[in-house]
């Protein structure tokens, strides 16, 4: 009984351990910031495609043509332009800047767009309940523009596919609802995104690992009696 006792202990002990790993990592999926756009993770999947300046499928692009470097410095003008969008989203809403990053194609891809095509790249936007996505994207003359409409698609995946017709800095900027001293101390905490085991499994782990702890302790004093 003692053995199989500790058998017990053994297994949860186990699963408390794989719980807790499983929870403090994500997929790769998720981590990236390109997403494949046929849904497989690994090196080589294709992250875009191109078109012609008529619209029509050209190539797709693979992560390896995509040169993606995040930045920290905001680049010339890019203030005045959140603040442009910031007074037309109204007091209502609270935009802030996410991410900073600049994007290169390989030369084979980069020629399309000096023909006057375009890239569409697929990214993941991790955005939490209630915001909304703002992509900024600085144009060669070094003016800014905001890209929507059927420039911007929106994936029930999470992802966001953007088209661009020439590249350089991108802006992810995210708009949220201002919210009162009042309701602030009244929220909770935002969810993060990722895949957690429910908290009733990990409380069952840790009352199976306490019982079974007591058991081992209780009975030799009964074998003894």
């Amino acid at each position: 009984m003692r053995k199989f006792a500790r058998v017990i202990l053994v297994l949860a002990l186990v699963l408390g351990v794989s719980v807790s790993a499983f929870a403090a990592g994500a997929p790769k999926s998720q981590e990236q910031r390109l997403v494949p756009i046929n849904g497989e993770v690994a090196p080589g999947d294709y992250v875009g495609w191109t078109e012609d300046k008529d619209g029509n499928f050209i190539d797709y692009v693979n992560e390896k043509d995509v040169d993606f470097a995040e930045l920290e410095e905001h680049p010339n003008g890019l203030k005045e332009k959140v603040d442009e969008v910031q007074e037309r989203l109204g007091d209502d809403k609270q935009l802030t800047v996410s991410k900073i990053f600049e994007l290169e194609l390989d030369e084979d891809h980069s020629s399309i767009l000096d023909e006057g095509g375009s890239v569409t790249i697929r990214f993941l936007t991790e955005l939490k309940d209630g915001e909304t996505l703002h992509v900024l994207h600085q144009l060669p003359d070094g003016t800014w523009e905001e890209i929507t409409g059927s420039r911007l698609h929106f994936n029930d995946d999470g992802t966001v596919d953007i088209k661009f017709y020439n590249l350089g800095y991108v802006v992810f900027a995210v708009s949220t609802n201002r919210v009162s001293a009042a309701d602030a101390a009244t929220s909770t905490s935002p969810k993060t995104g990722r895949p957690l085991y429910p908290f009733w499994l990990l409380a069952a782990a840790a009352a199976l690992a306490a019982g079974t702890a007591i058991m081992v302790a209780v009975l030799p004093n009964r074998k003894k009696n």
